[in-house]
């Protein structure tokens, strides 16, 4: 019976006792967990309110938690790919589901060779107008990060196929994840395209489209994941935080070498 149903009858709950040997079980499981941590370069944990909440199971409006939602039969499907980017370009240039044309700041392309060693996809570009320009993907600074982090695993930028979930370049409003599903059917034609063996999903809403899961990005990264965008599909998905977030939480670069290490030694097998 709970504490509140309790009180409306008016009965008084006894205190539960507490099991010495399930306590001791418990604090040697949060001691091992925190050599763990230690010992992959964690010295801190973090203290901020947006970040505290990747920790904490995303709830509903209703206050419970959320239950993850089933995958729409448009997503388990296989894509009929495009002959080339050409055809899936000129769909994403004709797009506007989610904004109309008067609405966004731009479009941004992918960029890469089409058969790349690794796939890289973005949530999205910041909309920064002083700095804006085709050749950006991410942001300025952004980008710059992006560049360090290929070159730290041994591959160049020319071997490296880059995109985002969202394409459009929104006038000062966010993508929110209503966008992010709609532009999903685009990223799947590209990714049909492109064939890539592994993805490096870059932010929680790439992280989230790709592998089908709706846990956490801190839950998610540090290991891989089949792509969720096609049936019996080779690909596979390695979720990490996007530069952008990296940035802000430099304290979080040290799981993201973690994870950029895990995919090198997948691309040198």
């Amino acid at each position: 019976m709970s504490a509140k149903k309790s009180i409306e009858l008016g009965i008084e709950e006894k205190p539960q006792s507490v099991d010495p040997v399930c306590l001791g079980h418990i604090t040697a499981q949060v001691c091992d967990l925190l050599r763990f941590h230690q010992s992959i370069g964690i010295r801190s944990y973090p203290q901020k309110e947006r970040l505290r909440a990747l920790f904490l199971p995303q709830r509903s409006s209703t206050g419970g938690t959320r239950k993850k939602t089933a995958v729409p039969e448009a997503r388990k499907g296989s894509v009929k790919p495009k002959r080339s980017l050409v055809g899936v370009r000129q769909d994403i240039g004709d797009c506007e589901q989610c904004m109309k044309k008067t609405d966004r700041a731009g479009q941004i392309f992918g960029r890469g060779p089409v058969h790349p060693r690794l796939m890289v996809v973005g949530d999205w570009i910041r909309n920064n107008e002083s700095v804006l320009s085709e050749e950006m993907l991410f942001g300025p600074e952004e980008d710059d990060m992006l560049r360090r982090m290929i070159e730290a695993i041994k591959l160049s930028m020319d071997e490296v196929y880059i995109c985002n979930v969202i394409k459009c370049i929104s006038v000062g409003v966010q993508p929110d994840k209503d966008c992010g599903r709609r532009c999903f059917l685009h990223l799947k034609q590209e990714i049909a395209v492109i064939n890539p063996g592994l993805i490096l999903a870059m932010g929680e809403m790439a992280a989230g489209l790709l592998t089908g899961s709706s846990s956490p990005l801190v839950r998610l990264r540090g290991r891989f994941y089949p792509y969720a965008g096609a049936r019996n599909s080779a690909i596979r998905i390695m979720p990490t935080f996007h530069p952008r977030f990296l940035l802000q939480h430099s304290e979080m670069k040290p799981m993201v070498w973690q994870d950029l290490q895990m995919l090198q030694r997948q691309l040198n097998r």
